[in-house]
């Protein structure tokens, strides 16, 4: 099908593993689905980071929340032996 097609285009592909890029001519029509594939390949592995970073936030700020409610609203003990 490809020797028939009326929309052929330039790409450019890059290998992720050594970087170099290629200089591609294909027949849009046939490459539109290589490209959706990696496209959601991107997006899941892009959500996966957002992920990581939400749950380091949480993990960190359940560390903070603690030392905070206990230094602002736990009343403070006066120290004996000290007259005002």
């Amino acid at each position: 099908m490809e020797e028939d097609c009326v929309l052929y285009q330039e790409f450019y592909d890059q290998d992720l593993a050594s970087g170099k890029k290629e200089r591609l001519h294909r027949c849009a029509f046939l490459l539109s689905n290589d490209l959706l594939v990696q496209l959601a390949n991107k997006q899941h592995q892009t959500g996966a980071a957002v992920e990581s970073f939400r749950n380091e936030m949480v993990r960190r700020q359940d560390n903070l929340i603690p030392n905070y409610v206990d230094d602002v609203f736990l009343p403070r003990v006066p120290k004996q032996g000290i007259t005002g």
